[in-house]
């Protein structure tokens, strides 16, 4: 990974992101990645593969999303939650590339054109980034977020 995000608009805030080696929770347990919605940090481990670095900044931004949204009664809930939803949506992204680009296009007036079948990606497009319409691409790994919790 050459470039990672120092900070991230999420919500009405501006969340920092500060990245370490040994990351441990508050009861001295490693982790992936922790979210201190108080201070508006996330801190993130770089002892893992690039995709799950990616995949846990993912996850901790949904529990930033989570928390200026109050929709959790309590963190366990939040926890099962977001790390149920957060690698299907990774994976949702990574396997779609072209709706991905749509999500995030500003261009409204423009047409898109997703493929004739309507399945994914076409092999075109996927032999070009490098995998195959069918690969998976790690995104979907329940391991990628074990361990994450939201902070204070």
């Amino acid at each position: 990974m050459k470039v990672l995000p120092k900070r991230l608009k999420i919500g009405y805030f501006t969340v920092q992101i500060k990245y370490v080696h040994d990351l441990k929770d508050s009861e001295g347990q490693d982790c992936m990645g922790l979210s201190d919605t108080d201070t508006q940090t996330m801190f993130i481990s770089l002892d893992y593969p690039d995709q799950v670095v990616k995949e846990t900044i993912f996850h901790e931004c949904m529990h930033f999303l989570a928390n200026d949204s109050s929709i959790f009664p309590d963190e366990e809930i939040e926890e099962d939650v977001i790390r149920f939803l957060s690698p299907k949506t990774m994976e949702l992204l990574n396997r779609n590339k072209k709706f991905a680009k749509f999500l995030i296009s500003d261009n409204t007036g423009e047409k898109y054109d997703f493929g004739e079948s309507g399945k994914g990606e076409d092999k075109k497009e996927s032999r070009e980034e490098g995998g195959s319409g069918s690969q998976e691409s790690g995104a979907g790994s329940e391991e990628g977020n074990k361990g994450s919790k939201e902070g204070s």
